[in-house]
């Protein structure tokens, strides 16, 4: 998984699309995000609301961040 992660980690625009797209915008409001409403108004509500979902994917969103860094340097 991780291999997987740093060979994706070259091309620097689609790493922070991805960041902005799983660790970012779901967990907020944002003009991206897309779902039917009314039916998962709530949904959407709980998972910007779920403060401990939110560090978890912090902790995972860090992780992300680490190997691109990391993997950045090592291409240098």
């Amino acid at each position: 998984m991780l291999y997987a992660v740093a060979e994706f980690c070259g091309n620097v625009e689609l790493s922070r699309l991805t960041e902005q797209v799983v660790f970012s915008d779901p967990y907020k409001i944002s003009q991206y995000n897309r779902w039917t409403s009314p039916h998962l108004d709530r949904d959407a509500e709980a998972v910007r609301e779920d403060n401990i979902l939110k560090l978890e994917v912090a902790e995972l969103k860090s992780m992300y961040c680490f190997i691109f860094v990391a993997h950045s340097f090592h291409k240098m």
